[in-house]
């Protein structure tokens, strides 16, 4: 055989180059797995942070729509105080007996458009009163007496011209409704 007639010297230098080679071989080997083995981790942990993200984000929800559920059984609790819902009218009529009772002239009645505000409508009226000063006070605070929310925006008195004692108030109220729509 071949390997029987080299030097001694020979010998331990082919044994050398032999074992150079595997472990270089057995280094490169390993180092492409222990690549392949650090990106697989990096894998599972970023797997393991979404889930643990979500899983947070799933408990969460749960927190909040028990937190919705309470605020909805609330927010009916609450719904004798607002207008109901295309029943605008009424709420031009009581104005209209308001007046009445309180002893003022309801000259002038605009009833404005309807607009959304989140999960409530809101009815503009822009109305007129004319009598003693007295009286549209006392209009004023019966405003706060009638069934539903209602909100005076503005309101602006005046006498009127050629009477003592007779006054024109200019209001802008503002009534709400639930927007059923929007809540379930």
């Amino acid at each position: 055989m071949v390997l029987n007639k080299l030097q001694p010297r020979e010998k331990k230098l082919l044994i050398g180059f032999i074992a150079v080679l595997l472990i270089g071989g057995f280094s490169y080997f390993y180092s492409w797995q222990k690549k392949s083995l650090n990106q697989k981790e990096l894998q599972i942990d970023n797997t393991l942070n979404k889930v643990k993200i979500e899983s947070a984000k799933l408990k969460k929800s749960s927190v909040l729509e028990k937190k919705y559920q309470i605020l909805l059984k609330k927010l009916n609790a609450k719904q004798k105080d607002f207008l109901e819902q295309n029943q605008e009218v009424d709420f031009l009529l009581d104005l209209n007996d308001l007046a009445l009772n309180t002893n003022v002239s309801l000259t002038n009645m605009k009833p404005g458009h309807i607009s959304q505000q989140d999960i409530y409508l809101e009815f503009p009226v822009d109305i007129t009163l004319k009598g003693a000063y007295g009286n549209i006070i006392k209009f004023i605070e019966e405003v706060k007496s009638l069934k539903y929310i209602t909100r005076i925006n503005k309101f602006n008195i005046s006498s009127v011209a050629g009477s003592n004692n007779e006054l024109e108030a200019k209001i802008s109220l503002r009534s709400y409704s639930l927007d059923r729509k929007e809540v379930n």
